[in-house]
């Protein structure tokens, strides 16, 4: 029998190693992204394979509701309440490139395992890492994930959000709160003359803004960028390295706010910082293409070879006013 060619050991090699590597990418994908994992800890992952994901929104009340006597009667009520949220998948990719040159200085057994390890685990890493930035990205590009500042924005009433319009329909609008001039989505909890040195408005302005929140929801999870855990770090007095046994055994760097884990994450805008009811937020999977490799295939007119590590998903938001932002955090 004749022995393998080096490029077919190679093809053998690579071929295990990435069957091996697909749940354990998935996985580290969860345990080094901040929201994932709060979401996936929280049971807010799901998995489906529809053409598009839709979510059916309440956006107003049933004004109807009324006390009634022994002769009354109700008036009717044309609720149009409910109505679909459309939300389109995103895909994110990397492609691995093998070179044949590569190959040919790598023949010996310890090289070939060591230069399959490093591609692979380069490659999936650089993905998880993109995956991440899209998610707090200011202003994500049309073939973008959707992140938290299009759902969670600075101004709250404007644009279209998953097919709807935020001008049109005030309960599909976030809380927001700029730290630096007290503009406000809400004066009366939380007023403007709250503005200027986080080191003296902070605590005011977060604890305010989350009572307005939670009126619609329940904040459970912050997430900040350097600047605002830096300084929210210095003016919060109950903090601890490790508050939350979910949130250590990820070694994500966090304090706790009012039992809140409030946690950096490096990739989000420095001065912003993002208070979130995660019942609210879906991180959505496709079944046939998470952190999937496809298979290899030849280069033209190369002896080169190519193959793509793909993720098809999304971030889908229901309930945007329970969510708040505050921005401008500055000492």
């Amino acid at each position: 029998m004749a022995f393998p060619s080096l490029t077919e050991q190679f093809d053998t090699m690579y071929s295990t190693t990435l069957q091996s590597m697909g749940r354990k990418a998935q996985d580290t994908q969860y345990r080094n992204t901040p929201l994932l994992y709060w979401l996936e800890k929280q049971q807010r992952v799901t998995v489906e394979g529809s053409r598009w994901i839709g979510r059916q929104i309440r956006l107003r009340k049933n004004t109807g509701a009324q006390s009634f006597g022994r002769n009354a009667t109700f008036a009717q009520v044309d609720l149009n309440a409910v109505t679909t949220a459309k939300y389109d998948w995103k895909n994110v990719g990397i492609p691995l490139t093998r070179y044949w040159e590569d190959e040919m200085q790598n023949s010996g057994q310890y090289e070939m395992i060591n230069l399959v390890k490093e591609n692979t685990e380069n490659t999936t890493k650089s993905l998880r890492e993109k995956i991440q930035e899209l998610l707090v990205a200011a202003t994500p590009g049309a073939a973008d994930l959707y992140s938290l500042p299009y759902f969670v924005s600075e101004t709250g009433s404007t644009g279209t959000v998953a097919g709807i319009n935020r001008a049109n329909e005030a309960d599909w609008r976030n809380q927001y709160k700029d730290a630096d001039t007290g503009t406000t989505s809400d004066a009366i909890i939380s007023p403007t003359t709250e503005a200027g040195s986080w080191y003296s408005f902070g605590p005011d302005i977060m604890r305010n803004m989350a009572i307005v929140a939670n009126q619609w929801g329940k904040i459970d999870y912050i997430i900040c960028g350097a600047v605002a855990f830096s300084l929210t770090d210095a003016t919060i007095l109950e903090k601890y390295i490790i508050n939350d046994r979910m949130m250590g055994d990820a070694e994500f760097q966090h304090i706790s706010w009012m039992g809140i884990p409030l946690v950096l994450d490096t990739y989000l805008a420095a001065d912003n910082m993002f208070m979130l009811d995660s019942s609210s937020w879906e991180w959505v999977t496709h079944p046939g293409a998470y952190m999937q490799w496809t298979k290899w295939k030849e280069i033209p007119d190369s002896l080169n070879k190519v193959a793509q590590c793909v993720t098809r998903a999304q971030l889908v938001q229901t309930n945007p006013k329970a969510n708040l932002v505050i921005f401008d955090i500055a000492k």
